[in-house]
């Protein structure tokens, strides 16, 4: 079994900004389900703690 988590700050001018490229990318991540031969869990988490080292979304 392979595991791969991967990791990203999202840029934006500003909080809202951010937020939209923050959703855009969670739902092109999302629409892979079911679409990779062998993949059996997609996991997409977003940030909610808002401390500044932590990333924006983790796959």
């Amino acid at each position: 079994m392979i595991k791969h988590i991967v990791m990203w700050n999202v840029r934006g001018q500003d909080a809202q900004e951010k937020a939209q490229g923050i959703a855009r990318l969670k739902q092109a991540f999302e629409g892979l389900r079911g679409r990779i031969p062998g993949m059996q869990h997609l996991e997409i988490g977003v940030d909610t703690s808002a401390v500044d080292y932590a990333c924006d979304v983790v796959l």
